[in-house]
């Protein structure tokens, strides 16, 4: 099996999307218009400005995450799955992103947040590691 991306114009007009990570488990992965049923609030206090919002009765507490510089989000769909495990995989660029919002559910922001740390984590280990080229040793 093999997986083909596929980017059917410059990734330059690929068109910017607004992603939200929520806390819960929703049966799709798609698109979907969000401001008609998820309306975030800012809420300023002395010190900062946070976001507020609920979702199925719960409260959440927002926070932007923005990606390092020199990194682009990719929101990646397949229109079709196959039909079994060996055929090929063609999935389709359909969005980028450079900042998100991460909804945390309970207390504000709560410690050990693995969202957070895996952004990190990425950017500043594995990142370079996987997609810098690789020089061919010479004995």
């Amino acid at each position: 099996m093999s997986v083909d991306i596929r980017l059917d114009q410059t990734f330059e007009k690929v068109p910017q999307v607004n992603l939200h990570h929520i806390p819960c488990k929703i049966e799709a992965n798609e698109s979907a218009n969000i401001s008609k049923f998820f309306c975030p609030k800012s809420v300023k206090t002395e010190s900062k400005e946070t976001l507020s919002a609920s979702f199925r009765g719960r409260p959440l507490d927002g926070k932007k995450i923005t990606l390092p510089d020199g990194y682009i989000g990719a929101v990646i769909t397949e229109k079709q799955r196959p039909f079994s495990e060996e055929e090929n995989r063609a999935l389709d660029v359909t969005g980028k992103f450079k900042v998100f919002t991460k909804w945390y559910l309970g207390s504000q922001f709560a410690g050990g947040n693995s969202m957070d740390k895996a952004c990190l984590t990425w950017t500043s280990n594995l990142a370079s590691v996987i997609h810098d080229p690789v020089e061919p040793k010479h004995d």
